[in-house]
């Protein structure tokens, strides 16, 4: 059995829409780049969407050049980790 308690897994809406924001992205451009509909854009970032889909989340993150974790609030720390060249 797990000795210490879990985070808090949440999706956090406020930081969509500040990464969306600060990277100068309107709401109908992220809904083209990952494939959602510019409402459900915007009902992630109310928090509309408790649960949202891993695929979502990972779409998200990749468009908004920041990581799942922190979309998730794992982590407060929005920049991804530097990529290592696969043939290193």
């Amino acid at each position: 059995m797990l000795e210490k308690s879990l985070p808090n897994v949440i999706f956090r809406g406020d930081r969509l829409r500040q990464l969306r924001r600060a990277r100068h992205t309107s709401a109908d451009q992220l809904a083209r780049y990952t494939g959602l509909t510019v409402y459900h854009i915007y009902r992630l970032e109310r928090g509309d969407r408790p649960h949202v889909w891993g695929t979502t989340v990972g779409r998200l993150a990749l468009v908004l050049q920041t990581t799942t974790d922190y979309l998730l609030n794992l982590t407060d720390d929005p920049q991804p980790a530097p990529r290592i060249a696969a043939d290193a």
